[in-house]
């Protein structure tokens, strides 16, 4: 009820007269507690529960999204260093075609064409061999292996001459026959529109049998056609595949469009020059290497001629 002091009277009552209003007991009350606690409990956990397993959902994603930016990022500096080695290559192949005296139609004056191209393959390790063939068809391959020597194939003619050679090095009593018809470079660079690149299927190079890829280029003048190209041996591109600072635990492969590695990883078992001989070609499921299988399947043609790209996995 409420009592208003002064007035000396009740003037409202909350209660009617004469009646009390039920009372706990301590039992009671105490276990109403409980039951109030225990429900509070229960929520804040629940709400605990729910901010932990938000927490661990959200921190998964950020760390999933920082490796695939950290991966991404070593893929993308990866693609960056081949972009590198390969426009180093396109770049000496343009080189070579300013070189080139496309003011005559056949190669007369070879000592000073020689003269002319010799820097080109001592100034740069990952070219093998340095070709110019005329509009007659008159060839000129000057080649560092198995010595420095240059060749002017023309007609029935397969003239060879020894530039350098070290003191002590074996030189062949005779050079294999070149035909130009059979190299495999010779067709497609023929029928390339002019100035365009072309990069041939992998394959044994005449002289030193070793695996290599030829990068031609055909070039029109007055005077008739002109291809010019540049031999690359795998073995060079697998220095520059073992050598390419990605990261610490990352490794490069190439591998050609059917899937055959022509540049090999930075491992144990492909230390040495004949262990790299023997692994040239062959596929990485072939040489066990399974996580380099998994990454080539990512890119793998669907039947409507794209790609379907496969999301990131970590193992």
């Amino acid at each position: 009820m409420l009592f208003l002091p002064g007035m000396g009277k009740t003037v409202l009552s909350s209660e009617p007269s004469g009646i009390r209003p039920p009372r706990l007991s301590s039992l009671g009350q105490n276990s109403i507690r409980r039951s109030m606690l225990t429900s509070m409990l229960f929520v804040v956990g629940l709400f605990a529960a729910a901010f932990i397993v938000t927490g661990f959902l959200a921190m998964r994603q950020i760390s999933d999204s920082l490796a695939t930016n950290l991966i991404g990022h070593h893929i993308a500096r990866g693609d960056d260093a081949i972009h590198g080695f390969v426009d180093d290559i396109e770049h000496n192949l343009r080189l070579l075609g300013d070189l080139v005296p496309k003011n005559l139609h056949v190669l007369d004056d070879t000592s000073t064409v020689i003269e002319r191209l010799l820097p080109l393959l001592q100034n740069d390790d990952a070219v093998a061999s340095v070709i110019v063939v005329s509009p007659t068809n008159a060839t000129l391959i000057i080649s560092r292996s198995p010595v420095l020597h240059a060749r002017l194939i023309s007609g029935e003619s397969q003239a060879t001459r020894l530039i350098e050679s070290d003191p002590g090095t074996t030189v062949p009593q005779a050079f294999p026959e070149f035909r130009l018809e059979e190299r495999p470079w010779f067709t497609r660079a023929q029928a390339a529109s002019e100035d365009k690149t072309i990069w041939s299927e992998p394959y044994a190079f005449l002289t030193s049998n070793a695996p290599g890829i030829t990068v031609t280029r055909r070039i029109d003048s007055e005077y008739g056609r002109w291809l010019i190209g540049l031999d690359v041996e795998l073995e060079s591109l697998s220095d520059f595949t073992q050598s390419a600072d990605i990261t610490g635990a990352g490794l490069m492969m190439i591998t050609d469009e059917s899937g055959r590695i022509v540049g090999l990883p930075r491992l144990p078992g492909f230390a040495t020059p004949r262990l790299r001989s023997a692994a040239y070609l062959k596929r990485p499921d072939e040489l066990g290497l399974g996580l380099a299988a998994s990454a080539q399947l990512a890119f793998r043609p669907d039947p409507t001629g794209s790609v379907a790209l496969d999301p990131v996995r970590f193992e």
